[in-house]
Protein backbone atom coordinates (compact mmCIF):
# COMPACT_ATOMS: atom_id res chain seq x y z
CA UNK A 1 0.00 0.00 0.00
CA UNK A 2 1.36 3.50 -1.07
CA UNK A 3 -0.42 6.90 0.60
CA UNK A 4 0.05 9.89 -1.91
CA UNK A 5 0.06 12.82 -0.06
CA UNK A 6 -0.64 16.10 -2.27
CA UNK A 7 0.01 19.20 -0.17
CA UNK A 8 1.87 22.47 0.93
CA UNK A 9 2.94 25.03 -1.20
CA UNK A 10 6.47 25.35 -1.48
CA UNK A 11 9.19 25.80 -4.67
CA UNK A 12 9.93 23.94 -6.22
CA UNK A 13 7.82 21.19 -5.33
CA UNK A 14 9.40 18.65 -2.80
CA UNK A 15 9.06 14.69 -3.01
CA UNK A 16 9.84 13.37 0.03
CA UNK A 17 11.59 11.23 1.47
CA UNK A 18 13.53 13.45 3.79
CA UNK A 19 16.54 14.75 5.40
CA UNK A 20 17.76 13.20 8.65
CA UNK A 21 16.98 13.19 11.78
CA UNK A 22 14.22 9.90 11.02
CA UNK A 23 12.16 8.78 13.75
CA UNK A 24 13.49 5.68 15.10
CA UNK A 25 9.98 3.85 14.78
CA UNK A 26 9.85 4.11 10.89
CA UNK A 27 12.58 1.62 10.45
CA UNK A 28 14.36 3.53 7.46
CA UNK A 29 16.57 1.44 6.53
CA UNK A 30 13.13 -0.87 5.18
CA UNK A 31 11.77 2.09 3.91
CA UNK A 32 14.45 4.57 2.25
CA UNK A 33 15.41 1.62 -0.18
CA UNK A 34 11.53 1.80 -1.65
CA UNK A 35 10.70 5.03 -1.06
CA UNK A 36 13.46 6.44 -3.13
CA UNK A 37 13.03 4.55 -6.25
CA UNK A 38 9.00 5.68 -6.04
CA UNK A 39 10.37 9.31 -5.71
CA UNK A 40 13.06 8.88 -8.62
CA UNK A 41 10.77 7.67 -10.89
CA UNK A 42 7.93 10.40 -9.79
CA UNK A 43 10.68 13.46 -9.88
CA UNK A 44 11.35 12.24 -13.66
CA UNK A 45 7.99 12.08 -14.81
CA UNK A 46 6.89 15.59 -13.15
CA UNK A 47 10.18 17.13 -14.89
CA UNK A 48 9.38 15.48 -18.24
CA UNK A 49 5.76 16.21 -18.31
CA UNK A 50 5.69 19.57 -17.02
CA UNK A 51 7.81 22.43 -17.03
CA UNK A 52 8.02 22.35 -13.43
CA UNK A 53 11.41 21.32 -10.86
CA UNK A 54 11.01 19.04 -7.78
CA UNK A 55 13.10 18.34 -5.29
CA UNK A 56 14.21 15.53 -3.17
CA UNK A 57 15.19 16.54 -0.13
CA UNK A 58 17.11 12.84 0.91
CA UNK A 59 19.30 13.92 -2.16
CA UNK A 60 19.03 16.95 -2.81
CA UNK A 61 19.65 18.73 0.89
CA UNK A 62 22.11 18.53 3.58
CA UNK A 63 19.67 18.56 6.18
CA UNK A 64 16.76 20.98 7.09
CA UNK A 65 13.35 18.99 5.64
CA UNK A 66 13.30 16.27 8.26
CA UNK A 67 10.39 13.70 8.87
CA UNK A 68 10.80 12.81 13.10
CA UNK A 69 8.08 13.86 14.28
CA UNK A 70 4.42 12.04 13.74
CA UNK A 71 2.32 14.89 12.91
CA UNK A 72 0.68 14.04 9.71
CA UNK A 73 -0.27 11.64 7.83
CA UNK A 74 2.33 10.05 6.04
CA UNK A 75 4.33 10.00 9.14
CA UNK A 76 1.61 7.87 10.60
CA UNK A 77 1.70 5.67 7.34
CA UNK A 78 5.49 4.76 8.08
CA UNK A 79 4.59 4.18 11.36
CA UNK A 80 1.76 1.61 10.21
CA UNK A 81 3.28 0.04 7.16
CA UNK A 82 2.26 1.63 4.25
CA UNK A 83 4.95 3.53 2.26
CA UNK A 84 4.59 7.46 2.02
CA UNK A 85 5.43 9.71 -0.47
CA UNK A 86 4.26 13.13 0.21
CA UNK A 87 4.45 15.94 -2.61
CA UNK A 88 4.69 19.63 -1.61
CA UNK A 89 3.53 21.42 -4.53
CA UNK A 90 4.10 24.28 -6.24
CA UNK A 91 3.01 27.88 -5.16
CA UNK A 92 1.07 28.63 -7.82
CA UNK A 93 -2.97 27.31 -7.72
CA UNK A 94 -3.90 28.62 -11.13
CA UNK A 95 -0.91 26.50 -12.93
CA UNK A 96 -2.18 22.50 -13.70
CA UNK A 97 1.17 21.45 -12.19
CA UNK A 98 0.28 17.15 -12.59
CA UNK A 99 0.86 15.25 -15.98
CA UNK A 100 -2.12 14.34 -17.92
CA UNK A 101 -0.58 10.97 -18.33
CA UNK A 102 2.17 9.38 -16.97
Amino acid sequence: MILLDLHGFVNPMLIEPCTSPHNPNYEYDLYIKWALKEAEAMRTAVEANTPFRADIPYLDYKEGWDDYPPICAPMYAIISGPSDTPWRRRRSRTTAWLPTTV
